[in-house]
């Protein structure tokens, strides 16, 4: 997938994410963090790099993993940890509803508050799991 075409389907995502979850942010428990993060990363336009594994492309499910309301996210600082020599705070970043789950990790920097990994992993029940990896670039090169 080209760089373009795959920082669009994340800005796509995450923009969705973002809409999506304003009315309930008051209910994902421990998330500010992440979402303040992620809301910085869209008006910031990084490269990514992006690798999907598994029988679920994690971009593309979306929708599954909010699809029938009634799900939940929660978020929880976990540690420090540096990412190519940036620190960052580590936050784990879940959601459970009723046709699929996700377990992620984000990096969000201690310097910027920009979001610099990202680490998902989905499950869809029958019809599989993925998992997502992303780095952000914010460099200028």
């Amino acid at each position: 997938m080209s760089r373009f075409t795959l920082f669009h389907s994340l800005v796509l995502t995450a923009a969705t994410l973002t809409i999506c979850l304003a009315p309930i942010r008051a209910h994902a428990a421990g998330c500010q963090a992440s979402h303040d993060a992620y809301s910085k990363m869209l008006k910031a336009s990084p490269r990514l790099v992006q690798k999907d594994t598994g029988a679920v492309n994690v971009t593309k499910v979306l929708g599954d993993i909010t699809g029938g309301g009634g799900w939940e996210e929660t978020c929880k600082y976990l540690r420090d940890e540096a990412v190519d020599g940036e620190a960052a705070a580590v936050y784990s970043d879940n959601f459970i509803g009723k046709a699929a789950k996700t377990e992620g990790q984000i990096w969000i920097s201690k310097k910027t508050g920009l979001v610099l990994r990202q680490e998902v992993d989905v499950d869809l029940g029958a019809k599989g799991k993925g998992h997502q990896s992303i780095r952000f670039d914010y460099s200028k090169k």
